[in-house]
């Protein structure tokens, strides 16, 4: 039976931690007395950021070429695919994971959730690409028009699977596990630095805000989802730091996470405005 208690060597009892149950009522407002390297937070950062572009990008712009392996039909770009939560997610856990006191029991449990939706979206994203290509490439060999089932069958897979459940999928996951990144480093203060000295908060920001538009715009009709939540991200984040009086240059890195990321979302508003003003709401085109 649970009462609230537990029992000590002598007999006696005393109140459980909260934290020990999963939450904390104290969790943004009440500074960490050892607070992880800061040096280390920002690297993880930057490297999060740089392979998060990377293996968005890479596998867009390297060329189909089906050659490269004797498995048929399978190419860089999609080695790339499937190699992405093997090295994103990990990053990803590093930076939850480094937080000081470590992270509860409940937000642990929700990162793992995360995950969840990020690797199945990617994996759903990777195979269905894989079967479009195939179908796409047995096409353009016999130099004919698809069968009208074959012809369904593409259709559904490229427009429900890849585009729509592989790529929404892969983006909750990631907005997920950014809030609660968000959520346990906002207690780590340190002192601030000067702007030069804090350039790789910068560049972490703008490779993830530049990372969050580009997926922004590519999925179906989500210009207009981008815009809200970056929208109520960046105004949740920078309402918080201001409250803290950690807001402007002044206080550079004083809180480097949720400072990044505030940054990063703020950049991905502004750039999903600008791509909406331009091409309009649809997003990738699902015709």
């Amino acid at each position: 039976m649970s009462s609230g208690y537990r029992s000590t060597p002598q007999g006696e009892h005393s109140p459980i931690d909260s934290h020990e149950l999963g939450f904390d009522d104290t969790l943004l407002m009440t500074p960490t007395l050892h607070p992880p390297s800061r040096p280390r937070l920002v690297l993880l950062s930057c490297l999060s950021s740089t392979f998060f572009l990377l293996l968005l990008l890479l596998p867009v712009v390297i060329p189909d070429d089906h050659t490269q392996f004797d498995f048929p039909r399978f190419g860089l770009n999609d080695l790339l695919r499937i190699l992405d939560p093997f090295i994103n997610y990990p990053l990803l856990y590093l930076l939850f994971n480094s937080a000081r006191p470590a992270p509860s029991r409940t937000l642990t449990i929700l990162f793992a959730l995360s995950s969840v939706l990020y690797i199945f979206g990617s994996t759903a994203h990777t195979m269905s690409a894989l079967l479009k290509h195939s179908i796409e490439q047995i096409k353009a060999s016999q130099g004919a028009s698809m069968i009208p089932a074959v012809e369904e069958a593409y259709v559904y897979t490229r427009n429900v699977w890849e585009h729509i459940v592989g790529h929404y999928m892969y983006a909750a996951g990631v907005f997920f596990a950014s809030v609660l990144i968000v959520i346990v480093h906002f207690r780590a203060s340190y002192p601030p630095v000067s702007i030069f000295r804090g350039w790789m908060l910068v560049y972490a920001g703008t490779l993830s805000g530049i990372l969050y538009a580009l997926v922004s715009t590519q999925l179906p009709y989500a210009p207009l989802i981008g815009v809200a939540v970056f929208g109520s991200v960046a105004a949740t984040i920078v309402f918080f730091l201001w409250k803290e009086g950690d807001l402007g240059i002044s206080r550079c890195a004083t809180r480097p996470i949720p400072q990044i990321y505030a940054w990063s979302a703020t950049l991905a508003l502004i750039l999903t405005i600008v791509w909406t003003a331009i091409k309009g709401i649809k997003g990738r085109n699902l015709d």
